[in-house]
């Protein structure tokens, strides 16, 4: 794949070059790149990624004019949860958490800056929330397909987000859940 991820990579460089005003356009051109280095954006020791400095780059400046974009702020926090400043995307959190709120996976987002610097509240709450909107997924489509492991890691964030506070009954109560879906 790496041929074809360099390729598409490049194209969207043109393509963003003629319309960096365009907020998909910037969505889609940060994102071939995260394709690049996908999960490696920074090394354990806080270092970027070789191409994580150019999508921070696209990703601010596109956040700048369109901070309610939601792939704009999804992104964004993949691309800096593993930063050592993930704080730095809390705004971003903040603006996604109620930007699509029958989407699952989008009410969850914002949990992954949330847990990295210490809003276990938020956690569960959102996750929580989360999980309400997933219901109505499982309830159209199904327990079986490839949504099953985002369904399941809003449990986990949940799970993690109680057992921080110390909130045994809201901890097992999402474990149970978990099973049973």
């Amino acid at each position: 794949r790496d041929p074809l991820n360099q390729a598409y990579a490049d194209a969207m460089r043109k393509v963003y070059r003629e319309h960096a005003d365009d907020p998909l356009v910037a969505t889609l051109f940060a994102e071939s790149l995260m394709n690049l280095q996908p999960w490696k954006h920074w090394t354990p020791d806080g270092k970027p990624g070789p191409h994580t400095k150019e999508i921070v780059e696209v990703l601010e400046s596109a956040l700048k004019r369109f901070p309610d974009y939601p792939a704009l702020c999804h992104l964004y926090i993949h691309t800096i949860e593993a930063s050592p400043t993930p704080q730095k995307a809390l705004f971003v959190a903040n603006r996604l958490r109620n930007a699509m709120p029958g989407v699952g996976h989008l009410v969850h987002m914002p949990t992954h800056i949330d847990v990295l610097c210490g809003h276990y509240h938020n956690v569960v709450a959102w996750n929580s929330e989360a999980i309400v909107a997933n219901r109505k997924y499982l309830a159209r489509e199904g327990a079986l397909n490839f949504y099953s492991t985002y369904r399941a890691h809003d449990y986990h964030f949940a799970i993690y987000g109680a057992m921080f506070l110390g909130q045994y009954e809201a901890a097992i109560e999402a474990a149970n859940e978990l099973i049973e879906t």
